[in-house]
């Protein structure tokens, strides 16, 4: 919905490669402000997301429902998954696969100013070795402000790499992150703290 207030719902890509390209893997997003398209319901099942020269997946705009199943996202030239909507988004999810070796974050939430980011789950994914850009600079998964209900289960966060790379599993950017849950993750070999906030 690049230019127009086109309807894109309902798409499923599965076992699709969306790999080596020079820009993201994945954009979901709005060239023009100015347009309101409808934008939800974005299923990725058992795809690979690997070397890309930005992200790996960037949702910048659309109501939400987007969910990733069992995708691999390795080696991208940013963050893995950033998720940074312009407009009031909800129910985003990564279930499963891998997010390994990715320069920045291996899950981040950034909504622009006065918008916010409803129901997002991380659960049972290996976040592994991120932040290759250096080490101390990134973390597993970032929190921005005004992202609420946020749950992050089952996931093995780790440096498996003589501990380099991620600095820490998780960092919440402030008081405007609410109703954050973090349950049965393993954590290993992470350089920093457990668990900061900006």
């Amino acid at each position: 919905p690049n230019v127009s207030a086109n309807t894109i719902t309902d798409i499923h890509f599965y076992k699709c490669k969306l790999n080596s390209n020079s820009g993201d893997g994945v954009g979901i997003n709005r060239l023009n402000t100015g347009i309101t398209p409808t934008v939800a319901r974005i299923f990725f099942d058992h795809c690979d997301i690997k070397n890309n020269g930005l992200r790996g997946v960037i949702a910048s705009y659309g109501q939400g429902r987007f969910f990733f199943d069992d995708c691999e996202v390795e080696s991208n030239g940013g963050h893995a998954y950033s998720f940074e909507p312009t407009a009031n988004m909800a129910d985003v999810g990564v279930r499963g696969g891998s997010i390994r070796s990715n320069l920045r974050v291996g899950v981040r939430t950034a909504p622009a100013a006065s918008m916010t980011l409803t129901r997002v789950r991380v659960s049972d994914v290996d976040i592994l070795d991120n932040s290759t850009e250096g080490a101390g600079t990134w973390e597993g998964i970032s929190v921005g402000s005004r992202t609420t209900f946020m749950t992050v289960n089952d996931n093995l966060i780790a440096n498996t790499v003589g501990g380099v790379g991620m600095d820490e599993p998780y960092r919440t950017a402030d008081t405007t992150v609410t109703d954050f849950t973090v349950t049965g993750n393993r954590i290993q070999t992470i350089s920093g703290a457990v668990f900061a906030d900006e």
